[in-house]
């Protein structure tokens, strides 16, 4: 799962797109295999990692998706919750990362196995 480190590196200036990144990924994939990708979600407003910066890779993701039919995306963003978030925002709480695990589960399986 990429997102949430390459926003948050875009974000401090790095030169390597949104673009450039999904391109790679997906070459390395190929054309046949059926990819789904995660959107990112933080719970921070300043610095990097402020999820306004999640946003914006969030939209650049999704636009850049478009290019690859055998790419989908599961929007992280609607389902996770505040408080399934450490104090620092960005990682998650055990339930957390249990929920995300289950909820990307779930997506795969019903994008992958419908």
């Amino acid at each position: 799962m990429l997102g949430t480190n390459d926003a948050a590196n875009i974000a401090v200036g790095a030169k390597v797109t949104v673009g450039t990144r999904v391109k790679r990924m997906m070459e390395a994939i190929g054309p046949d295999a059926p990819v789904m990708w995660v959107d990112t979600k933080t719970n921070r407003d300043d610095k990097a990692y402020a999820d306004a910066n999640m946003q914006a890779w969030n939209d650049e993701l999704e636009k850049e998706l478009r290019k690859y039919p055998n790419a989908s995306l599961f929007r992280w963003s609607t389902v996770v919750r505040p408080e399934w978030y450490q104090n620092d925002g960005i990682h998650y709480t055990q339930t957390g990362s249990r929920n995300r695990a289950e909820a990307t589960a779930q997506a795969a399986r019903n994008l992958f196995l419908d």
